[in-house]
């Protein structure tokens, strides 16, 4: 079974984006022009934004936050294309790691954000244009055949990623996404939405991962070719963000969703 999730720590979101993806690394410098979308019907008029970019990120909410600015130096933005050195030295800053392309795919970084987001309500995610690495590891089953469930081991496997992800400042990181915003709107608009609107589609993905239903544990799974399906079919049915969010484990998805909520409420007071 192939293992999505959490994207990157600056957006929060679904995460989600999207460290906890097991499957193949996606191809180094692949362009995310290719991905193929349906051909998006367009509307009458320009639609109505719902979520309005702040002017401004509310204030930090502790002590530490306040150590570190939370505001970038008011100097222009890079082109899209030319963003990636920019948001290299941002993620470098949130997750002070050793060797940070042991987390990220370090090229198109905000082309790939977007897309992985924007897709994370669907069936599917394309594993390819994912901006992070695989979680170490492979996937944990416990039993056989009709009596296979997912291991409560496997939950350990995410747990250091979802610690690293729930420990970046909201009010830092909404900071930086509101400094970035317009790369991630050109982003949005060049994969399809010409009259879209990022932040909308931000908070509709987070609101759907908030929605993820609370499920029994253990989970059962059922073997299908060289993966698992779960057994449920009304799990199954469900898109590949929530899909994800039942697969990490219950206390995971616990600290994903309070870091999601609080990001959605920063951002759209």
């Amino acid at each position: 079974m192939k293992n999505p999730f959490v994207w990157i720590g600056i957006l929060v979101a679904g995460a989600l984006a999207v460290f906890f993806w097991q499957g193949g690394r996606p191809e180094k410098h692949t362009p995310v022009a290719e991905v193929e979308r349906q051909p998006m019907p367009q509307p009458a008029e320009a639609p109505k934004v719902l979520y309005p970019i702040p002017a401004q990120a509310p204030p930090p909410t502790d002590e530490a936050a306040t150590e570190t600015p939370t505001t970038e130096p008011a100097t222009p933005l890079p082109e899209l294309e030319d963003s990636d050195p920019l948001m290299v030295d941002t993620l470098a800053r949130f997750f002070p790691v050793p060797r940070l392309d042991e987390l990220f795919v370090l090229n198109n970084l905000i082309k790939r954000i977007v897309v992985t987001i924007d897709n994370l309500p669907r069936k599917e995610v394309p594993l390819r244009l994912l901006p992070t690495r695989p979680t170490p590891g492979s996937f944990l089953v416990e039993g056989e055949g009709d009596n296979a469930v997912i291991s409560p081991k496997n939950a350990l496997r995410y747990a250091p990623l979802v610690n690293l992800f729930a420990a970046v400042d909201t009010s830092q990181a909404l900071a930086v996404y509101i400094r970035l915003y317009p790369l991630f709107q050109q982003a949005y608009r060049e994969l399809g939405y010409p009259d879209g609107y990022f932040n909308d589609r931000l908070v509709e993905v987070i609101d759907h991962l908030l929605a993820t239903p609370e499920v029994e544990q253990p989970v059962r799974l059922k073997p299908h070719i060289q993966r698992f399906r779960y057994a449920d079919p009304q799990l199954e049915a469900l898109s590949a963000g929530q899909k994800l969010m039942i697969r990490i484990g219950p206390d995971n998805a616990g600290k994903i969703k309070e870091k999601l909520a609080d990001w959605r409420q920063k951002l759209t007071r």
